[in-house]
């Protein structure tokens, strides 16, 4: 189109009646056309080379336009002309050249202009809606990350095969690959209800260069996902397992779990190692694939040679885990350091001092297991400020509970300790109690269930609501510990971003006591036995242990609940 422009305005209508108004008038016709064209099909990928296109073009149509009246005070300048000429012709057609010139140059640099104000605009929030972009980002200098074309270019091949049991974690994997729709787009990702147009899959695990096999119970139960994988090892293509913590949603299985689902005759049931015969005969095995039909252990292997992810769905979670998926599979870790942009991993957060006249940022009770851990580990975590003017106050605590007064917030560790260590249980509650009298902030945190990493003594937050576990006046009503939500914690990669929510949240909820009053029940008996608030009012009643002596790693829920 532009080409066509040039070829109209420089060949045709130069040699076509040269210095006539027809030439000048075809001209201004051309430039109109081309200009309303322009306008509607806006044919530029950046918008600021669009708004300077329309400028540029209503800039020659003005040229075009006050060429014409140039023609005529070409004519009515003449002095001859204007003797014959009334008065009132004068005045209706006389024109002046020095206006027309003024008029030529303001529309012109006055468009361009105008254009470059409404780029600049644009610029800004285009870098502010950049800025919102959930994109994979480089550590070192904060490019985006962008992928080769798969398969050297190939339509069909793929950057990532989602293996999944259908239709169990059908719903999980959609949220994957619409994740690496956002946060990748180079990225293709193969879904088989999106991508899988004839066969098994088999074909689209030799094109794809990563496969993210997602263990849940049915998938070592599925032919076809069992398929999948063992086609994948036998490739030797680059696997990573994600795991799914949950197990009301087919989950629940750690390593050990899995690795104890993938057996010879799970592997002779779906006749799979007489499958690479086949494949072998048929010409199907890459020039990297095994030379024998790969047995359960060399399987298990290949399943977790990369450190496998969890799959999460609280979102700071889930950032982490869309992260690690392109990091140790997309990638292969030959990438680098990387982070999703907005991911919480990243806060940096400045904690002001405690509130004038207070001297601790938090109370931690010394009968609550991990929580003076955690305060040391929060402490020393890279989620503060360090430099500059905002930079945070060291954080503060203390164990003595009788400065609690003194504190901005308690900090309550929720896991499998905290209600089933017998005396430490009932003077934890009595802390519990002195701070509610105080009138101090209580931030509640929960080591989370997870399949990765060493165990927390983390928990689901549900039990917290057992008839044994919280005390009734704790779980409802004025001094109810989760009206407020409790934060999440993970281990190993997932982490940091849970420290980072803590840690926002003892800088944004300090505040000024408020004090409660209720009354204390004189004892707790959960289905164990009963846990005594008050000891002195039952000193000489012999009480068995309510609850099992803590143990440092528990074998189990159901030796907790025992």
């Amino acid at each position: 189109m532009e080409m066509l422009r040039k070829l109209l305005h420089h060949a045709l209508y130069v040699t076509n009646a040269p210095g006539s108004d027809t030439q000048i008038a075809l001209g201004a016709i051309v430039c109109a056309i081309y200009l309303m064209v322009q306008l509607q099909a806006k044919p530029y990928k950046d918008q600021a080379d669009d708004f300077l296109a329309v400028s540029c073009s209503f800039g020659l149509l003005m040229v075009f336009f006050c060429s014409i009246f140039y023609k005529y005070d070409v004519i009515t300048s003449s002095v001859v002309i204007q003797r014959s000429m009334s008065i009132t012709q004068r005045r209706n057609y006389v024109t002046s050249a020095m206006l027309l010139s003024v008029v030529l140059v303001v529309s012109v640099l006055g468009s361009l202009i105008f254009a470059a104000v409404i780029a600049a605009v644009q610029a800004i929030l285009d870098a502010r809606a950049r800025a919102k972009l959930r994109r994979l980002k480089y550590m070192k200098d904060g490019k985006w990350l962008e992928l080769e074309p798969a398969g050297g270019g190939d339509p069909q091949a793929f950057h990532l095969f989602l293996s999944h049991a259908w239709p169990a974690a059908q719903d999980r994997m959609r949220i994957v690959k619409a994740r690496f729709l956002e946060c990748l787009p180079s990225c293709r990702t193969f879904l088989d209800v999106d991508d899988l147009k004839s066969g098994s899959g088999t074909a689209e695990v030799d094109k794809s260069e990563c496969i993210l096999v997602f263990c849940t119970s049915q998938y070592f139960e599925k032919k076809n996902s069992l398929k999948e994988l063992y086609r994948a090892v036998v490739q030797r293509k680059h696997i990573l397992a994600m795991l799914e913590p949950d197990a009301t949603q087919e989950g629940g299985l750690d390593k050990a779990a899995v690795e104890a689902l993938i057996t010879h005759v799970k592997l002779d049931k779906f006749k799979l190692r007489k499958k690479w015969a086949e494949w072998k005969d048929e010409g199907e095995l890459l020039p990297a694939a095994f030379d024998h039909a790969p047995d359960e252990a060399e399987v298990k292997v290949a399943l977790f040679t990369t450190p496998a992810v969890e799959w999460n769905r609280l979102p700071h979670f889930q950032d982490v885990t869309i992260r690690l998926i392109a990091q140790n599979g997309i990638f292969k870790g030959t990438a680098g350091g990387m982070y999703l942009q907005g991911e919480a991993a990243m806060g940096k957060i400045s904690l002001p001092p405690p509130q004038p006249g207070r001297a601790y940022h938090l109370f931690c009770s010394p009968h609550n297991a991990g929580a003076e851990q955690f305060a040391e580990e929060l402490k020393a975590a890279p989620v503060f400020v360090t430099k500059g003017k905002k930079a945070s106050a060291p954080l503060t605590y203390t164990t003595d509970v009788a400065m609690v007064g003194q504190c901005d917030h308690m900090l309550m560790l929720l896991d499998a300790r905290t209600y089933t260590s017998g005396e430490d249980t009932a003077k934890l509650i009595e802390h519990v109690h002195a701070a509610m009298r105080a009138g101090v902030h209580i931030n509640c945190i929960h080591e989370f269930p997870s399949v990765v990493g060493p165990p927390r003594h983390e928990c689901e937050f549900g039990r917290m609501f057992d008839d044994d576990w919280t005390p009734a006046h704790l779980a409802g009503g004025p001094t109810n510990l989760y009206k407020e939500i409790a934060f999440a914690l993970k281990g190993v990669e997932w982490r940091q971003p849970g420290l980072v929510a803590v840690a926002s949240k003892l800088a944004a909820s300090a505040g000024p006591h408020k004090p409660i009053t209720f009354d204390t029940p004189s004892s707790y008996v959960p289905k164990s036995g009963p846990n005594l608030w008050k000891r002195s009012a039952y000193e000489d009643i012999p009480v068995p242990a309510p609850w099992p002596a803590p143990v440092e790693e528990p074998a189990g829920e159901s030796e907790l609940i025992a």
